[in-house]
């Protein structure tokens, strides 16, 4: 109350970000959040996601009801891996877009930051988006999978209404530019799944696709077919 006090007399109109507590949960942020005048300065609500493994079901994205009913904008501040899976596997890649995916709609994260770039040469230390094997470079199937999401929906979109997972091992979230008709769609294809249908697609005057696979890397493949039939 004294600093939502002293920023109300110096006309402090600074969005807070608060409090960043190491897992995905509002419990640090909630007497703040119950105080009118403190939650009056709070804008963004901080959380950190370590120890979640997609793979395994292991998934901390939760929805925060406190948060949300203030409407308060939640970010995901810190995601890192453990590597378990194999940093360069696309079973670890698939791991990072089924994490990003169910933060985006279970949680409705507003922003998803991952926290290593680059996290030292140490073999058993591979929790980043890039390692160096000698002196290359190497770029884990995890930047990838989560540049399906990070490329194309850009700063100011919003999510749209999708089906998000319509049949098994497949999950889906649309994004659109409020200020024009562009959009994406992301797909998580975890299972056996060959082909997706869009609905509605004969209305779409353009599209390009994208793919990261084992052996692709956000890999252009063309144009979206006339059939609708991805």
């Amino acid at each position: 109350p004294s600093l939502a006090s002293a920023w109300k007399a110096k006309g402090v109109t600074t969005p807070v970000l608060a409090p960043e507590g190491a897992q995905f949960s509002e419990s640090l942020i909630v007497p703040s959040l119950n105080d009118p005048a403190t939650a009056a300065i709070v804008s963004i609500v901080g959380v950190h996601q370590y120890d979640s493994n997609a793979s395994s079901g292991k998934l901390a994205s939760s929805w925060l009801p406190v948060t949300k009913s203030l409407n308060k904008k939640l970010w995901v501040t810190e995601v890192s891996s453990s590597g378990a899976n194999g940093p360069g596997t696309i079973l670890d890649g698939l791991c990072t877009a089924q994490l990003v995916h169910s933060d985006l709609t279970v949680a409705e994260a507003n922003a998803f930051c991952f926290w290593w770039l680059w996290d030292g040469d140490s073999p058993t230390n591979k929790g980043s988006l890039l390692g160096i094997s000698g002196t290359t470079v190497v770029a884990y199937k995890r930047l990838f999978t989560l540049g399906q999401y990070s490329r194309f929906i850009r700063p100011g979109w919003v999510r749209v209404s999708a089906t998000a997972d319509p049949v098994t091992g497949v999950q889906v979230s649309a994004y659109k530019d409020p200020a024009s008709s562009q959009f994406a769609v992301v797909l998580v294809n975890t299972g056996a799944e060959t082909a997706v249908s869009l609905q509605g697609s004969s209305a779409i005057a353009s599209a390009q696709l994208y793919r990261t696979s084992a052996t692709e890397d956000l890999k252009d493949i063309g144009a979206f077919s006339a059939s609708g039939t991805v």
